[in-house]
């Protein structure tokens, strides 16, 4: 297995807190076994409009809905077409606020200066810019730049950004991490502090202010967790990097390739969810009989039973556990099946 080359500023929160997930997120097993979320998908193509903004020229109401119309008709196609992903086509009806985010963006867009020659001028506005050092590496969504000295960094963001902490709301700690790493590899190579902003699809712009020493103590914990990835792939020890809990496990997208996750939560609830390891002992009609160490299972709300194999193992994830239902579970939207 290669070594990685970079911590992703936009990944570092989660690696840092499980560095396992570095790892099998190299892993080809890993991709497309669960389904993309299509509020991430919409997400993306929302971060898409504004790095070509300029290139597509969206100018007017009619040059935006047309390219919008455009990447929404490909992207549907792309989900009828992948069995995974079928079940959230259209993507209109399954991902969240579709029509406010389109609206807000479509505002936002057209009611900014567009800078179609930006060489012609002292500022330039680089979308999706590469930037690294030795260690961080990714993609700012815009840099501002005048007279080659970086001003500005903006991030953008179409969820929320702000968490709840006791009394206080305040930024989320990811995105103030992925905004300090960024300001890190750019004051290696300039003395100014650039300006930091979270800016959301409605157009909101946030100053994030960070702290010189927090940069600091940010870009020292990612050498150090680069160092300690490496080392365990070098030594084919990764395994040890599990950090296996509730908080870093419920949503992982790898966590059907980590044996630590499968012997600690398979057969168990976390919040109303649970992923089941068994054999098959039963289909009938819409009902699924599962055998597992820890008991029988009923999966309910079956939409395609042909997808189970009567006395095979398998793992099943994503199943809805109701509170105070005795072993009686339910098949989700995103409910995957793998076969041993």
């Amino acid at each position: 297995m290669n070594e990685i080359i970079y911590i992703s500023p936009s990944t570092f929160y989660y690696w840092e807190k499980c560095p396992l997930q570095a790892v099998l997120s190299k892993l080809p097993e890993s991709r497309n076994f669960f389904p993309n979320n299509p509020d991430a998908d919409l997400g993306s193509l929302i971060h898409k409009f504004y790095e070509k903004q300029n290139e597509w020229k969206i100018d007017s109401l009619e040059r935006f809905n047309l390219k919008w119309s455009h990447e929404i008709i490909e992207m549907n196609k792309y989900y009828k077409e992948n069995e995974l992903q079928s079940i959230y086509f259209p993507i209109q009806w399954y991902a969240s606020y579709y029509t406010v985010k389109k609206m807000l963006l479509c505002n936002n867009l057209i009611n900014k200066p567009i800078h179609f020659n930006t060489n012609s001028s002292e500022f330039k506005y680089l979308y999706e810019q590469w930037i690294n050092n030795d260690v961080v590496g990714g993609r700012v969504d815009l840099l501002v730049k005048e007279n080659g000295v970086v001003r500005q960094v903006v991030d953008f963001k179409t969820g929320k950004i702000f968490e709840k902490l006791g009394k206080t709301i305040k930024l989320k700690e990811v995105y103030k991490q992925q905004l300090a790493l960024y300001a890190s590899v750019i004051l290696e190579n300039q003395n100014y502090m650039p300006e930091l902003y979270i800016e959301q699809i409605s157009g909101r712009r946030f100053k994030v202010d960070i702290d010189s020493n927090y940069i600091q103590d940010l870009k020292k914990r990612a050498i150090d967790l680069k160092n300690k990835i490496n080392y365990t792939i070098q030594n084919n020890t990764f395994e040890n990097l599990s950090v296996c809990n509730t908080e870093n496990c419920e949503y992982c997208f790898y966590r059907h390739n980590c044996d630590m996750y499968k012997n600690t939560f398979m057969n168990k609830r976390i919040g109303l969810r649970i992923d089941l390891i068994g054999k098959i002992s039963n289909v009938k009609s819409d009902i699924i009989t599962l055998i597992s160490g820890s008991g029988n299972f009923k999966i309910k709300n079956v939409r395609k039973v042909c997808k189970y194999k009567v006395n095979y193992d398998c793992e099943v994830y994503n199943l809805f556990f109701p509170e105070n239902n005795d072993n009686i579970v339910f098949e989700t939207t995103s409910t995957v099946i793998k076969y041993e």
